[in-house]
């Protein structure tokens, strides 16, 4: 079974396949009222969802740190109650903040975080201690969100909310010095260097077999 993804700037949506040559685009196209209600990994939906009346609830639950790293760490009610009234339930994940825990190797964990233009790390124990921004540009941090995804689509999750997709780029005092242009050029998403505005607004379709 195919899911296409969709990366913008702030949001992924992951949709099964179906007939569409593009269904991400088919189905958005058919929304216009949204909700957000989020529970934990493992529990049932907020059953406000249900009464709100909106076709889509944009994230329902969210992956965070190794918590749902497995399909079984799911309540498929999060979905399939949803779904049976014809709401769209989608799942999430924060594709900015990583763990150490979450790579197989400290060299992984290193080539998935963001430095400043010095080239150090950047710290953000302001969030939570030993969180740091996932770098974008690395084809392991990406890869390694994508798996979260495709968990979460065995899971039953129909739609996929990636969220703070350009945080890396921010700096933790939100002074700009992160995801240098250097880090980029080493991990390059198109194969050629581009600077960090071009980046962030890169647009690109992929999919997960």
């Amino acid at each position: 079974m195919k899911a296409q993804i969709r990366l913008s700037a702030t949001l992924f949506s992951a949709t099964l396949a179906l007939a569409s040559p593009n269904p991400v685009a088919g189905l958005m196209d058919t929304i216009s009222v949204f909700s957000f209600s989020q529970t934990g990994v493992g529990e049932a939906p907020d059953t406000q969802i249900v009464h709100v009346g909106a076709q889509m609830n944009i994230r329902t639950v969210s992956t965070w740190d190794n918590g749902g790293a497995k399909a079984s760490d799911f309540n498929t009610d999060a979905f399939t109650i949803p779904a049976a009234h014809n709401i769209i339930a989608g799942g999430g994940i924060t594709a900015s903040i990583v763990f150490r825990n979450e790579a197989l190797s400290d060299s992984a964990f290193m080539d998935w975080i963001t430095r400043n233009a010095s080239g150090d790390t950047v710290p953000y124990n302001s969030i939570t201690v030993g969180a740091r921004r996932g770098n974008i540009a690395s084809p392991g941090f990406r890869a390694h969100i994508l798996e979260h995804a495709k968990v979460q689509i065995d899971a039953g999750a129909p739609a996929i909310f990636f969220d703070e997709i350009n945080a890396g780029f921010s700096g933790n005092t939100y002074n700009g010095n992160e995801a240098s242009t250097t880090t980029i050029c080493v991990h390059s998403i198109i194969g050629l260097c581009r600077n960090i505005q071009a980046i962030q607004k890169l647009i690109s379709f992929r999919t997960i077999q």
